[in-house]
């Protein structure tokens, strides 16, 4: 049987596979983009302690004992002998009640006479490996009529702390007066009466890592009032494994 001959075209007499090949050749190139998968949040990046994740699943007014974010592990313990019923305690909820504005929080508590001593309530947070750009506010340092009894005067001060001497930088409100040492406390500015807000806050920023720090808590009054709070807000920091 005769072999059929190849296809041409009809007006050029080419062969059909060369067309094939040469349109192949001449066809441009279309790129095909691909959604790049969105980068990854960086392990470096910042984490947020929140107190109300520290109590999940607990009840309300629960105490705090310790909690995780970003692979650190806080761990919080306190000592002194005057302790009031919300000493310890954190908000368990967002939905709960506010202190200040602030729904996530760690409470303190001094209770009683036995406060007007002078001696302190004494905090310490350990954390399981230094954390940089620690920042946090203590809130609600205020005082009450203090002529009058009952009365009281909070102090706050970071009494120690892993890091450097000199090592944190603060911001502190126009209500408050004193360096945040055992001997200058942090405490409303006389003549103020029982301040309200933010108007008792102290923002603390530590510049180094740091992997444990302590604050007292002490009535800087003599009268037999009853007891007394400040708050401490979330702990914002970044690991430093990264």
């Amino acid at each position: 049987m005769t072999t059929p001959p190849p296809v041409r075209t009809a007006a050029t007499g080419l062969h059909r596979r060369s067309l094939l090949r040469g349109a192949a050749w001449a066809m441009p190139v279309i790129a095909v983009a691909s959604a790049a998968p969105a980068q990854a949040a960086s392990r470096c990046d910042p984490v947020t302690f929140r107190w109300f994740n520290a109590a999940a699943g607990r009840p309300r007014n629960t105490f705090f004992s310790s909690g995780s974010v970003g692979g650190v592990t806080v761990t919080g313990s306190v000592t002194g002998p005057h302790a009031g019923t919300h000493n310890n305690q954190i908000s368990p909820t967002t939905d709960g009640p506010s202190y200040n504005g602030y729904t996530s929080y760690y409470e303190q508590q001094l209770n009683g006479a036995a406060v007007r001593t002078g001696a302190p309530l004494t905090t310490t947070l350990l954390f399981s490996q230094p954390v940089k750009n620690l920042s946090f506010t203590f809130f609600d340092i205020d005082q009450n009529d203090i002529s009058a009894d009952p009365g009281f005067t909070d102090g706050v001060a970071i009494t120690s702390h892993s890091a450097a001497s000199g090592s944190f930088t603060t911001v502190v409100n126009s209500a408050i007066v004193g360096a945040g040492t055992s001997s200058d406390p942090w405490r409303a500015r006389q003549g103020t009466g029982q301040i309200e807000g933010k108007e008792g806050n102290v923002a603390v920023t530590f510049q180094v890592p740091v992997s444990s720090f302590s604050w007292d808590f002490t009535d800087r009054t003599t009268k037999t009032g009853p007891g007394h709070y400040i708050g401490l807000t979330d702990l914002t920091f970044t690991p430093s494994t990264c």
